[in-house]
């Protein structure tokens, strides 16, 4: 029991030390590894004698967007690459949707978290753990999630789950972040650490801020220091970290400073297969008005298998992308503006050993 309470540790500490990188809220370990008295016994444990349901962590955030907080009602399972089922996962999953509809009416919960009031949304995170550093695919590619069971379509399919079955609440959310997720989140972070050793990136937290821009119908809301790397941000298929002007003291010598311009990092999670997906994203770029005052902004491609021409894909898309919308012979993006870097060592290993007992999957 000590080592797997040890290992549980590791990964309960991990998990907050990265998830603050990204502006998440944690919350002191009193309020972890508890369970929580479930409101609605007949629908959720019926058949059994048990009557709470069971939490590890809580993570918040102010969504950029809405100002609505966002609460996730966490689960970290141990994971490796062959342990994986859609039965066990199908469980886990079920168990956190019965658990936040009724975290909602729990007034302790509510007490805890956030007040007896209650303004928030309560959504599940399951928060799957690597100890094997095998990602070669990630989980969803090896299950058939489907919305609703068909018999004649998934009769002879073992590895369908389907979302009608889960007991998510309409209006609920439940998210997954799989090991490939948690590299690209683990592997940005050290990429920063990486990026301060050498003096290309300031120190400090209040020094760098998750861009979002103002859209069409949605308009950001409050301080842009506080903005979160959101859920849908991290699972999505690149991540805008800016950084603010500001000047440090040089590492090596104190009596000289480093100045740090306002610039832009785009964090890329797809293959870069094609020249169209990098025209796409350079398009993004423009319509977020990202080029405006020549701020410089650097891509860096973090993929488990980046395409071999992913380079030249994205250095012909730039030519083409100024060809369309140069005037005057003056092209939209200046020279050096925007770069792009592959970054080749991931941080596969998440974990050293498996979370044993109810915690492994």
């Amino acid at each position: 029991m000590v080592e797997t309470a040890s290992t549980a540790k590791i990964a309960e500490n991990k998990s907050k030390e990265m998830l603050s990188f990204f502006k998440w809220k944690t919350y002191p370990e009193l309020l972890e590894n508890r369970d929580y008295l479930c409101q609605d016994i007949e629908r959720h444990f019926l058949e059994t004698d048990y009557d709470k349901h069971p939490l590890d962590m809580v993570f918040s955030y102010i969504h950029p967007y809405t100002g609505k907080t966002i609460f996730f009602y966490s689960d970290l399972k141990s994971y490796t690459a062959a342990s994986i089922s859609p039965s066990r996962l199908r469980e886990t999953l079920n168990s956190l949707g019965k658990s936040i509809a009724c975290a909602r009416d729990n007034e302790q919960w509510r007490i805890d978290f956030s007040d007896p009031e209650y303004l928030g949304e309560v959504r599940g995170l399951l928060f799957l753990l690597n100890h094997d550093g095998d990602y070669s695919s990630d989980v969803l590619s090896k299950l058939n999630v489907v919305a609703k069971f068909e018999k004649e379509i998934h009769r002879n399919t073992s590895s369908v789950i389907s979302v009608e079955n889960l007991h998510i609440d309409a209006g609920q959310f439940v998210h997954m972040m799989d090991p490939t997720v948690i590299v690209y989140m683990q592997t940005i972070r050290e990429d920063i650490k990486r990026l301060r050793g050498s003096s290309k990136f300031p120190m400090g937290s209040k020094n760098y801020y998750f861009f979002y821009p103002n859209l069409e119908i949605h308009r950001t809301q409050g301080e842009e220091v506080n903005f979160p790397a959101t859920i849908e941000t991290l699972c999505g298929p690149y991540l805008i970290i800016g950084n603010y002007l500001t000047e440090q003291q040089d590492p090596e010598d104190s009596d000289k400073t480093i100045k740090f311009p306002p610039s832009f990092i785009v964090y890329y999670r797809l293959s870069g297969e094609t020249q169209d997906e990098f025209l796409f994203l350079i398009d993004q770029l423009a319509r977020f008005q990202m080029f405006n005052n020549k701020k410089l902004i650097n891509v860096r491609q973090i993929h488990l298998n980046p395409h071999q021409n992913a380079e030249v894909n994205f250095n012909n898309a730039l030519q083409e992308y100024n060809r369309i919308w140069s005037v005057n012979g003056l092209d939209p993006i200046g020279q050096n503006q925007l770069t792009f870097n592959q970054i080749p060592n991931l941080e596969k290993k998440f974990l050293s050993a498996p979370l044993n007992g109810a915690r492994h999957l």
